[in-house]
């Protein structure tokens, strides 16, 4: 926006319209409408591979988003028929909620449609609203059919034992029977634009101050998910969480409202007071992504242990000589896909698009023995062939986990593939820093149908047959390789963005 003031003049204007919609910032994949089965099928690799268990669909202001629930509830079947542990859905309903959930009910559960998606508590179907909403015969029908939960407020204007909180104004936040919120930023007082009240992602509940400074680490966040990690303290004693509700995902926007003279946003503002997890095309990038995947794995489980390595020596001319290596890392296949959709502006013709996906890839199998690392991708259709000038065809991006060397490109040391001969030689590159590399040594390489292989000396890498702890990632056809932040949104990556599958731990 041109000018920034105009988004808190309550005298309505063409920029910055009192009752319409306000982006507090862009998402990653644009303004996009929420029906793009592009986004959809990236956010569900996103959620797979942060091991999200389910997905509550925001009707708590009485919209259902029936087409959209339909457009990603037909995703989530599309990988789970792959066999992905996809999430389950439920609904959380506040205002009208006995209207609201009698279009949910009628919609999805009636019908028995995306019984397989359902997130089951005690054999029912979760749902959260309002009990007291409903007739004698809708709760009679409603607490009978669902596992039924207290849609818990933030203002507790009622106060329900084993509600289901949305959000907690309240630190270290309550324990509902298990259940506790876990918010990115708040808005007790109900305006994200008041700094006052409003508690954004650089926040801290120890020192009861915003900083701006934080917003990046978000400390809001973190402190947020110590109360859930930790226990929730209840009358000195510590309660386990065994629930955390975590909010939220993608919600960008807010309405312009004018309460008395004052220009109110109820749910986001600006960068700093909003509350979304999904990457941002901005400062923010992909931290809170990586926040939420960090927290999530410290609260489902264990702290990893070390294991045996299970070396073999691999013969390219020979498939079964990959058959007992166990080390398999499945990618989703599909999600590497043409774009082609409107914006979330319905009246514009407006469209993203983007046709830079090619191979899709499938699978990555990684052994080693005494002298080389192997490395075979397989992809969903047969491989295209690679162009002699072409440097992103099928790379493998390599972390050495070397604490004696601080060159990165995009968090990883090497780069395979970038180029080949036609003696079945390819490139190995280390990075001097930034995504600039020179060659340190050559792999071999071979590829026939939807299979590539890949070997590549341990001692190019820094690596032993009993110290070979690596990161590695696939891609192809990566628009701008230079910029982590691509890795999700073009070509294919596996696994997804800036993440990566650890080899050799």
């Amino acid at each position: 926006m041109s000018d920034p003031d105009e988004v808190l003049n309550t005298t309505t204007s063409a920029v910055s319209p009192i009752g319409a919609f306000h982006y507090a910032s862009e998402p990653l994949y644009g303004y996009y409408d929420s029906a793009d089965p592009f986004v959809l099928a990236r956010h569900v690799e996103e959620f797979v591979m942060a091991g999200v268990d389910y997905l509550v669909f925001d009707t708590t202001n009485a919209s259902t988003y029936n087409s959209v629930v339909t457009s990603l509830c037909d995703v989530f079947l599309t990988f789970q028929k792959q066999g992905w542990k996809v999430p389950r859905i439920a609904f959380y309903t506040n205002s009208a909620s006995a209207a609201t959930i009698d279009i949910i009910y009628n919609t999805i559960y009636a019908q028995n449609r995306y019984s397989s998606l359902w997130y089951m508590v005690d054999g029912k179907p979760l749902i959260i609203g309002v009990s007291g909403d409903l007739s004698d015969t809708q709760y009679n029908l409603y607490t009978n059919f669902f596992y039924f939960k207290e849609s818990q407020w933030p203002d507790k204007r009622q106060d329900y034992s084993d509600g289901f909180p949305w959000m907690d104004w309240s630190y270290p936040q309550s324990n509902f029977k298990g259940t506790v919120s876990v918010s990115v930023a708040q808005g007790p007082g109900y305006n994200m634009a008041d700094p006052t009240t409003a508690l954004g992602r650089g926040y801290s509940f120890k020192t009861a101050t915003n900083d701006s400074n934080r917003m990046l680490e978000g400390s809001n966040f973190e402190e947020e998910w110590e109360t859930a990690i930790n226990g929730s303290t209840d009358k000195g004693s510590k309660v386990e969480v065994k629930n955390a509700f975590v909010t939220g995902w993608n919600e960008w926007m807010a309405i312009k409202q004018n309460h008395d003279g004052t220009v109110v946003y109820c749910d986001d503002y600006n960068r700093e007071f909003s509350r979304d997890i999904e990457m941002e095309n901005g400062p923010l990038g992909d931290n809170f992504y990586l926040q939420l995947f960090r927290n999530m794995r410290s609260f489902k489980y264990e702290e990893p242990v070390h294991y045996n390595y299970d070396t073999h020596t691999i013969d390219f001319g020979s498939a079964s000589s990959w058959d007992d290596v166990s080390s398999v890392y499945l990618d989703l296949e599909g999600e590497a896909m043409k774009r082609d959709h409107r914006t979330c502006v319905a009246s514009s013709s407006d469209k993203y698009t983007d046709d830079s996906a090619r191979n899709d890839i499938a699978s990555t199998s990684i052994t080693h023995d005494s002298t080389n690392l192997y490395v075979k991708v397989t992809t969903k259709d047969n491989l295209t062939t690679p162009e002699d000038a072409d440097t992103g065809w099928m790379n493998l991006l390599i972390n050495a986990f070397s604490q004696n060397d601080p060159t990165f490109a995009n968090n990883f040391n090497f780069r395979v593939n970038a180029s080949r001969d036609n003696k079945g030689n390819c490139s190995i590159e280390k990075s001097t820093g930034g995504y600039v590399f020179e060659n340190v040594g050559t792999g071999k390489y071979s590829y026939e149908g939807k299979t590539l292989q890949i070997s590549i000396p341990l001692s190019v890498l820094g690596k032993t047959e009993t110290e070979c702890h690596l990161g590695v990632k696939v891609t192809d056809h990566i628009t701008k390789p230079s910029d982590i932040m691509d890795y999700y949104v073009s070509g294919d990556s596996a696994p997804i963005g800036r993440l990566a599958y650890e080899y050799g731990y």
